[in-house]
C-alpha cells in the first residue's frame, strides 16, 4: 500500500494517522525520560557497583547490535502494525515486571540484566517497524516534515521528562516511576493499534528483471538472503551509502563530548553536575527549536545538502566546545558552553530529521526494515570504539584537545564531501518514494 498523496504541513497535522503515531511515540518518550532518571539511581542503589551499573548499561546496547540486521529482515516480512504494537507491549511487561519486583523488595542484580535484555531486544524491533510503518501513512511530499516534527515532539518530551524526574521521583518513588513508565508504554500501544490501518499490508508481488529485481523476496529465501539484499540495496545507492558513513564517522567522533564531559565540566569549566545540565538543556532546546524550523522552512531544499549542513555545522560547534580551555579565566566559561549547546542541539535535529526523511524517500518500502536497522547497527557499533579510545586518549591530552581535533576533523570531511561529483549532481527537490508496484 502506498503512503497517500496529499501533502504540506497543513495536510500532515489533519493526517489521523500520522498524529496518532506522534502523540503515542511521544508519551512513550516521556516516559522514557523519567525512567531513565530512575533506573540509574535504582541500579546504583541495588549494585553499590559501578562496575555492574556499566555491565548493565551495555547489556542495553547489546540486543540492537546482536539481532539489528535479523531485526530488520523480519520486520519486512510482516506487516508493521502489530510488530510496532507488540513491541511496545512487551517493554510494558518488561518494565512493570521490574516495577513490581522493585516494589515487593525482590529485585536483584540478574532480574534488571535479564528485563533489560529483553526490552532492548523489543527496541531493536521497533526502529524499523516504525520507519516502515511511518513510510506508509506518511504522505510521501511530508516525509521531512513528520521526521522534523517527531524530532521536535520527542525533544520537548524528553525536556519535560527530566525536567520533572526529580520531582516525579521523590513523589511516587522508584516503583511509580517504573510503573508510569510502562503505563506510557501500554498508551502507545492502544494508540498505534486504533490508527486507522489496515493490520496487514498489501504484498508486494515479483518485480521484473531488472536493478530492482532484489527488492522483493521470492518464496523459500531465507533471512540471512535478505539481509544480504538489504546491504546490496546500500552499497549499490553511493547517496544513501554515503549518509551511512558519515552518521557512523559522526557517531564515532561525538561520543567522546558524552563520556568525557564530566571531567570537561569539572577541570575546564570550573563547576559542578548543573555545568552538564546546562549543556543538556541547551542541545535539547535547540534540537527541539531545529526540528520545528526544518518542518516550517525545510520543504523543497536539497535533502543531501541539509544533511552535509547539519554535519559541518554539528562539527564546528563541536570544535567551538575547546575554545573554553584558552579563554582567559575571568571569561564565563559555562555561559559559552551553554550557548554553544544550543544551536549544536538544532544542527543534531537538522541531520536526524533530514537524514530519516532521505531514507525514507530513498529505500523502497519493502527495504525500509533492513536499512534503518543496518543504519542503527552500524552507527551504533561505532560508539564503544569511540568511547575506548576516548578514554585512553584523555589520559595523555586535555578534552578540550579532542574535542577539538575531532570536531575540526568532521568538519573537514563534510566539507570536502560537498565537492564530491555525486553530491553535485543530486537533484535539489526531494526524490520520490519508489512506488510499490
Amino acid at each position: 500500500m502506498n503512503a497517500p498523496q496529499f501533502g504540506g504541513l497543513g495536510a500532515l497535522v489533519r493526517q489521523r494517522g500520522y498524529l496518532t503515531a506522534l502523540v503515542s511515540n511521544t508519551v512513550s518518550r516521556f516516559g522514557d525520560s523519567v525512567d531513565s532518571i530512575a533506573f540509574g539511581w535504582m541500579v546504583y542503589q541495588l549494585t553499590g557497583s559501578t562496575l555492574l551499573m556499566g555491565t548493565v548499561f551495555a547489556v542495553n546496547g547489546l540486543p540492537g547490535l546482536l539481532f539489528g540486521l535479523f531485526a530488520g529482515a523480519l520486520v519486512d516480512r510482516l506487516p508493521k502494525k502489530p510488530v510496532v504494537v507488540l513491541c511496545h507491549l512487551v517493554r510494558a511487561a518488561g518494565v512493570g515486571t521490574l516495577a513490581a519486583l522493585h516494589a515487593g523488595g525482590i529485585l536483584e542484580t540478574w532480574m534488571v540484566l535479564a528485563l533489560t535484555f529483553l526490552n532492548s531486544t523489543a527496541e531493536a524491533f521497533t526502529h524499523p517497524a516504525n520507519a516502515g510503518l511511518s513510510q506508509r501513512i506518511v504522505p510521501k511530499d511530508s516525509y521531512l516534515e513528520a521526521t522534523s516534527l517527531t524530532q521536535s515532539a520527542s525533544s520537548i518530551a524528553e525536556l519535560a521528562g527530566l525536567g520533572c524526574a526529580g520531582w516525579v521521583l521523590a513523589t511516587v518513588g522508584t516503583s511509580g516511576v517504573l510503573a508510569l513508565d510502562a503505563f506510557t508504554f501500554l498508551f502507545a500501544a492502544v494508540g498505534i493499534s486504533s490508527n486507522p490501518l489496515p493490520p496487514v499490508e498489501a504484498p508486494v508481488p515479483e518485480a521484473s528483471p531488472g536493478t530492482a529485481a532484489d527488492r522483493v523476496r521470492p518464496e523459500g529465501r531465507g533471512i540471512l538472503e535478505d539481509i544480504r539484499t538489504g546491504l546490496g540495496f546500500l552499497r549499490r545507492d553511493r547517496l544513501v551509502r554515503l549518509t551511512l558513513v558519515l552518521a557512523v564517522f559522526a557517531n564515532f567522533a561525538i561520543v567522546p563530548f558524552q563520556t568525557l564531559q564530566p571531567a570537561y565540566v569539572k577541570d575546564v569549566l570550573g563547576v559542578g553536575p548543573e555545568g552538564m545540565s546546562a549543556i543538556g538543556i541547551g542541545i535539547t532546546l535547540g534540537m527541539a527549536a531545529g526540528g520545528l524550523g526544518l518542518a516550517k522552512y525545510g520543504k523543497g531544499i536539497h535533502r543531501l545538502r541539509l544533511i552535509l549542513a547539519g554535519f559541518l555545522g554539528a562539527g564546528t560547534l563541536y570544535a567551538s566546545f575547546a575554545l573554553p580551555g584558552i579563554l582567559p579565566a575571568g571569561f564565563e566559561r559555562l555561559a559559552f558552553a551553554a550557548a554553544a549547546s544550543f544551536p549544536l542541539g538544532a544542527f543534531i535535529a537538522l541531520i536526524n530529521a533530514t537524514a530519516g526523511a532521505y531514507l525514507m524517500e530513498r529505500t523502497p518500502p519493502e527495504l525500509m526494515g533492513r536499512t534503518i536497522a543496518t543504519v542503527n547497527v552500524a552507527a551504533t557499533s561505532a560508539m564503544p570504539l569511540g568511547a575506548a579510545l576516548s578514554g585512553l586518549a584523555a589520559e595523555a591530552v586535555l578534552s578540550t584537545t579532542i574535542f577539538g581535533i575531532l570536531g575540526a576533523a568532521m568538519a573537514a570531511v563534510t566539507f570536502l564531501t560537498l565537492f564530491r561529483s555525486s553530491v553535485r549532481a543530486e537533484p535539489a527537490g526531494p526524490p520520490g518514494v519508489p512506488e510499490a508496484a
